[in-house]
C-alpha cells in the first residue's frame, strides 16, 4: 500500500477559473478535501504530478528558516550562488 503513496509539495498550481470553480462547487456540496488538488479532481479535471525538489519547501516555522539558511549557505559555497 505504501508504494502507492507520494510526497507532494506546495504550491499546487491551477488556472484561476478552475481553482475558483473547484472551491465554489466542492464547498457548496458540503464535501471535504485535503487540498486544492483533491477539490479539482472531484470536478473531474485531471491533476498532473510534476517533479519537485527536496529543497523547495515552505518556510512556516522557525526551524524551516534555519534549514533554508543552511540550504542557501551550501549553495553559495558549492555553486557560487
Amino acid at each position: 500500500m505504501r508504494a502507492r503513496l507520494r510526497a507532494v509539495q506546495t504550491p499546487q498550481g491551477f488556472d484561476r477559473a478552475t481553482l475558483v470553480r473547484a472551491h465554489e462547487t466542492i464547498t457548496a456540496k458540503g464535501e471535504g478535501a485535503t487540498d486544492c488538488a483533491g477539490m479539482v479532481e472531484r470536478l473531474g479535471v485531471q491533476v498532473v504530478v510534476v517533479p519537485g525538489h527536496e529543497e523547495a519547501f515552505k518556510v512556516t516555522r522557525p526551524l524551516d528558516l534555519v534549514l533554508a539558511e543552511a540550504v542557501l549557505a551550501r549553495r553559495r559555497a558549492n555553486d557560487g550562488f
